[in-house]
């Protein structure tokens, strides 16, 4: 059977692969060459669950970073948070500065309440961007976008972190620093603007509620209601509010 996976391979034919090194196995259980053409065509043809059946006993058999990625891949692929965690972390094991799964463990850890934890990948995610180049495909300023939106992404992590702790000052800082890097980070706008009403900076608490109000993100709604709320409650009216919402989108290129 090994002799006949190159064919299907460079033909495309991933099931016909697939096939005929499940059948191999039969014969064969803990052949490696086996489990990894297995795991390949079912990464190809989009099927998760086989991909875990046969990348987890590829891994078992022979540990690297590209099938413990593509196991991991697979479990996000079916919402098994739990099980995405630990792949991912196998991961970060052999491939320390994978800034993609670096940022997923972020989002996974956030989804669990664990911003401990979401704040260790930040800082190792921002360490990795360090040195990293721009990926084959990318040009210069494509790069620059991208890996800001990622750094403020990973900053909005850190100043979670320092929220949930209490220690505003570090938070407002981290929230500054992922703004200015990805102005169109909304949750960093709605941090800020809570932390300046509680610091009695009532302006700039209204003028960061209103970039996030208009970024129409997950606190849009939230950010509109503490807007009203803090202006009303500093002006006794709204009638500034529709000003400051104008200014936001104009700042921001927000139609």
């Amino acid at each position: 059977y090994a002799q006949f996976y190159a064919e299907p391979r460079r033909a495309g034919e991933w099931q016909k692969l697939a096939t005929l090194a499940e059948e191999y196995l039969r014969y064969r259980p803990t052949d490696v060459y086996a489990m990894a053409a297995a795991t390949e065509a079912y990464q190809k043809l989009n099927s998760p669950q086989k991909l875990v059946e046969f990348g987890t006993r590829l891994y078992a058999q022979s540990p690297n970073g590209a099938t413990a990625y593509f196991v991991a891949k697979a479990y996000q692929s079916m919402n098994d948070r739990v099980n995405f965690s630990k792949w991912a972390d196998k991961t970060l094991q052999h491939d320390p500065g994978n800034v993609e799964m670096l940022v997923e463990a972020i989002s996974s850890a956030w989804s669990r309440q664990d911003l401990t934890k979401a704040a260790s990948f930040a800082n190792r995610g921002l360490k990795a961007l360090e040195t990293m180049k721009a990926p084959g495909g990318q040009d210069a300023a494509e790069w620059k976008t991208k890996s800001d939106q990622i750094r403020a992404y990973c900053l909005r992590a850190l100043g979670e972190e320092d929220y949930l702790k209490n220690a505003f000052p570090d938070a407002q800082k981290h929230f500054l620093a992922a703004a200015k890097l990805d102005p169109k980070n909304d949750m960093a706008h709605y941090r800020l603007g809570l932390l300046y009403w509680r610091a009695g900076i009532v302006d700039k608490a209204c003028a960061s509620f209103a970039r996030s109000a208009v970024l129409n993100g997950p606190t849009s709604s939230d950010a509109r209601k503490q807007l009203n709320d803090l202006y009303k409650q500093s002006y006794h009216n709204l009638v500034g509010v529709p000003k400051l919402l104008q200014s936001a989108k104009n700042e921001l290129g927000v139609k």
